[in-house]
């Protein structure tokens, strides 16, 4: 399979298409035409298309704003207006040897990734972001907090702690992750969501809000929910925000650290992240509680339509905004916080 032909053919052909990720994938506007992303035509899109650096792998597509995501066929591509008759016998014969060599993974609850996170170098950097965390959230959050809410103050400090020496990015890229970013551990693990907390400069590919950074080869979910203790015999209540920040001030400042589930979704649609956390952790009765960001993909209706997706109809679910003047989201201190809840059903 010539993927260096395939990618040249997506970048020529996909509107806002351009390489990420050191031409490990591509970026675009999203395909689906029901996606507000699609009718673009200025910014960064949200689709992402994985480049396969090897012929074990598969072409995938993800639209981080609305979860169209997927295998990428012959179909697929006929769908984005890609016709090339050779391509589509090639990317078929591939992508049936890559299904009958690969033994599908049953899903028995989550597959955790051992990781030490029990050290931190009291320095002055380390200092600065517990800072910043704490003002950013009106906390008095101690370097032990830190570790048990699983935040990454510092990335070099995780990767030394667990004698990891290869890194998943440039060394320059991890340098800046490392001095620039505050880090919140994925679910499993793999992954370390990080967030921009300076105003340096830095290079144009990690120049976000936030940035993930994977921490093992073969990662899985990327979304940081908050280490809680539940008793799935009795209602749970699942709590979701867009990002870590919001989800941390919801637990620390709206809740005051009750029993719960908490999570990001981390660039996931809402559905993607309640259907997977309903069918791991096993829970038969529960309601959900979202926490959206107050734009234009916080919208009721949107929201709504996000969650089309999920498997159980009949769940109770509760949005909540801050509606504190000035404030977009829960990622403030409580003082900054004029919580509203609707039953959305």
């Amino acid at each position: 399979m010539d993927w260096d032909y395939y990618r040249d053919l997506l970048l020529s052909n996909l509107p806002g298409s351009k390489l990420a990720s050191g031409g490990k994938e591509i970026i675009c506007y999203c395909q689906n035409t029901g996606c507000d992303d699609h009718y673009k035509t200025s910014g960064n899109g949200h689709m992402y298309i994985s480049i396969p650096q090897s012929n074990e792998e598969v072409s995938q597509f993800n639209c981080f704003k609305c979860g169209y995501k997927g295998v990428v066929t012959h179909e697929i591509l006929s769908q984005w207006g890609i016709i090339d008759k050779e391509l589509f016998i090639d990317i078929s014969k591939h992508n049936q040897s890559v299904k009958r060599s690969h033994r599908p993974k049953m899903m028995q609850g989550i597959n955790y990734y051992y990781l030490n996170n029990n050290f931190i170098y009291q320095c002055e950097l380390s200092e600065y972001k517990l800072r910043y965390i704490n003002n950013r959230l009106g906390a008095n959050l101690s370097y032990q907090d830190i570790l048990d809410l699983k935040i990454c103050l510092n990335l070099y400090d995780l990767l030394n702690a667990n004698n990891i020496s290869e890194l998943t990015r440039n060394e320059m890229i991890t340098d800046s992750l490392n001095k620039y970013f505050l880090g919140f551990i994925s679910l499993d693990n793999s992954y370390i969501n990080m967030r921009k907390i300076s105003d340096h400069k830095v290079h144009e590919s990690i120049d976000k809000r936030y940035i993930n950074y994977r921490i093992f080869k073969n990662a899985g979910r990327k979304n940081y929910v908050i280490p809680t203790s539940i008793n799935t015999a009795e209602l749970v209540k699942l709590h979701i925000s867009e990002g870590p920040i919001d989800i941390l001030s919801v637990f620390l400042n709206c809740r005051h650290c009750e029993p719960g589930i908490y999570c990001s979704i981390t660039g996931n649609s809402y559905s993607d992240i309640i259907n997977f956390i309903l069918t791991n952790y096993m829970i038969p009765y529960c309601e959900i509680h979202i926490y959206p960001d107050n734009d234009e993909y916080g919208t009721n209706d949107y929201i709504r339509k996000q969650l089309t997706g999920v498997y159980d109809p009949y769940i109770p679910i509760y949005v909540h905004r801050n509606t504190f003047e000035g404030e977009k989201d829960f990622g403030v201190p409580a003082s900054r916080i004029n919580e509203k809840i609707i039953k959305l059903r």
